[in-house]
């Protein structure tokens, strides 16, 4: 689990590298899990995202 918004972004860039997404697609994704959760913060997000993956 992220525990700051630095760690969110530094799991987000390391979810691209690893999918071999391009940061687009990444965000395609985060505004979609935003949207589902609008309460969950940005660690959640990234966490929920790297489950998935």
């Amino acid at each position: 689990m992220v525990d700051t918004e630095r760690d969110a972004a530094r799991a987000l860039v390391d979810l691209a590298r690893r999918r071999r997404l391009r940061g687009e697609r990444i965000a395609e994704e985060v505004v979609r899990l935003v949207q589902e959760r609008p309460e969950a913060t940005l660690a959640e997000v990234v966490d929920e995202l790297s489950a998935t993956g």
